[in-house]
């Protein structure tokens, strides 16, 4: 699982504090994954926690919607490249025979 924590603020960094609802969409379009919704646990009135996996290495966009009381939503998209560990990588080596000419 991959944990998100997101804080609400505005440009100057003073909490925006009307915000009802935070989803997590995440998208991996080159494999036809998602969009997979996940709503965020509110912590308090500017922070939510969001417990989500990437089911596969690549290319993922990730949007982080805030529905606010008050106000216009506020949407933001990051893409963002999951790798495999260390791990995971592997190799398989075949050995074939040459065959033989005179």
């Amino acid at each position: 699982m991959n944990n998100f924590v997101v804080n609400i603020t505005d440009r100057s960094g003073s909490a925006i504090d009307d915000i009802q609802e935070v989803q997590v969409k995440l998208t991996q379009a080159r494999e036809g994954i998602g969009p997979l919704i996940s709503n965020s646990t509110k912590i308090s009135d500017t922070r939510f926690d969001d417990n989500t996996a990437f089911t596969t290495n690549g290319r993922w966009s990730v949007e982080v919607l805030a529905q606010r009381q008050t106000g216009l939503n506020i949407v933001t998209v990051f893409d963002i490249i999951i790798k495999p560990g260390l791990n995971e990588l592997g190799f398989e080596v075949e050995e074939y025979a040459m065959p033989v000419t005179d």
